[in-house]
């Protein structure tokens, strides 16, 4: 992913991420919403591929809508949180070191998830 996906302002410090991680304990917020920039994967094979690499079930995963793979593409998504995930996130933000393809940026807390129709 070079180009202008390089060129974005991304949160890849993991520093930071890493203290959420630690504060989703506290917080208890119901959703993790990101921003995933992907080349060569649509929305769906894209998706399936993280929850299998992070170890969790793909209905935790929802998006507004779905992205071709032949474009190099940004999309919001939501990963329901459950009792553990805090090993799952920090996993998440290292995740374009091990699937070179994908990278997640823009993390944040949600009380919802995204829906088909509904974006952002």
């Amino acid at each position: 992913l070079g180009g202008w996906v390089a060129n974005t302002v991304w949160s890849w410090d993991l520093q930071p991420w890493l203290e959420l991680v630690l504060f989703t304990k506290t917080l208890n917020p119901r959703y993790l919403k990101f921003v995933l920039a992907k080349a060569g994967y649509d929305t769906i094979s894209a998706v399936d591929r993280i929850s299998k690499w992070l170890g969790l079930d793909r209905w935790l995963f929802s998006q507004a809508g779905i992205k071709d793979k032949s474009a190099v593409t940004t999309q919001q998504i939501t990963l329901k949180i459950q009792e553990g995930s805090d090993r799952a996130i920090s996993k998440l933000v290292q995740i374009s070191r091990y699937l070179p393809r994908l990278k997640i940026g823009n993390l944040e807390f949600s009380e919802e998830a995204l829906e088909p129709g509904r974006h952002g």
